[in-house]
């Protein structure tokens, strides 16, 4: 069992079908069906993934590492994405490049048990700045609104969900919250050793770098058409040639014993 955020794109989150969908989903798929391993992904918001996960009642979730460093938690080896937080606000609002920025009249948006709320509460238990939690589409909205002025947030699903909702005209910029590393997160190591090695065989075969580009770099274009047919036709065409040159040199040599017959006779 894998529990998800289904709403974190393009990590993780639930299509216009309901049904689980990005690069964390279609890689552990990837991974987990050629270790044959039964499984299937519980999509839900994420403060109640992390609790769902912390129960024991899932066994890997995607997550921050530094949250779980110790036992009983396990994590791979292998450094699946930086998480980097950004802040949104309308133009006319100073960049928040700086958490020090902020006073006691800013209210701050954030999502519940995300990086950027645990990892400011854990450097600074009170914090001068008020915090809220929302959802990102109520975060996003109300920051358009004027309801608030900044929703923090991961750089890229910010962008994603941007996009998604035709808010071109809001900003982001990045913090100075250090990123977090995301990894795979579980209570069996021998599993998670296992995906780690299968992981590594993909990598170096080449296929994480098509799924990644597939959920962060569409725009790049990968040629999955076999060399061989190339191989066949170009080794055709020199078969062709040679032939060609074989024929010619032997009606050269022909004509040259034709013209000795003659000076002969």
């Amino acid at each position: 069992m894998i529990v998800s955020d289904w709403e974190f794109p393009p990590y993780e989150f639930s299509n216009d079908n309901g049904e689980p969908d990005g690069y964390n989903v279609e890689v552990l798929n990837l991974i987990l069906d050629r270790l044959h391993i039964p499984h299937r992904f519980m999509m839900q918001e994420w403060y109640i993934a992390t609790e769902t996960f912390e129960r024991r009642e899932a066994d890997l979730i995607f997550a921050l590492s530094f949250n779980y460093m110790k036992r009983p938690y396990v994590m791979t080896r292998n450094l699946l994405h930086f998480y980097r937080i950004a802040a949104v606000r309308r133009t006319e609002e100073k960049p928040l490049t700086n958490m020090s920025l902020l006073g006691k009249e800013d209210t701050v948006i954030m999502k519940a048990n995300d990086y950027a709320p645990i990892r400011i509460l854990m450097t600074n238990p009170e914090p001068p700045f008020t915090i809220e939690y929302h959802s990102p589409k109520e975060a996003l909205t109300g920051v358009q609104r004027g309801v608030y002025d900044y929703f923090l947030w991961g750089e890229i699903p910010i962008q994603r969900k941007l996009k998604e909702f035709g808010l071109d005209s809001l900003k982001t910029d990045l913090t100075d919250i250090p990123p977090g590393e995301l990894r795979l997160i579980g209570y069996d190591k021998e599993l998670i050793d296992a995906i780690d090695d299968e992981y590594a065989r993909l990598e170096q075969a080449g296929q994480l770098e098509k799924i990644y580009d597939k959920w962060f770099h569409p725009e790049r274009e990968h040629n999955d058409t076999s060399p061989i047919p190339l191989f066949i036709i170009g080794g055709a065409i020199i078969v062709g040639l040679i032939a060609v040159l074989l024929s010619r040199l032997i009606r050269i040599r022909v004509q040259k014993a034709i013209d000795k017959s003659k000076d002969i006779n």
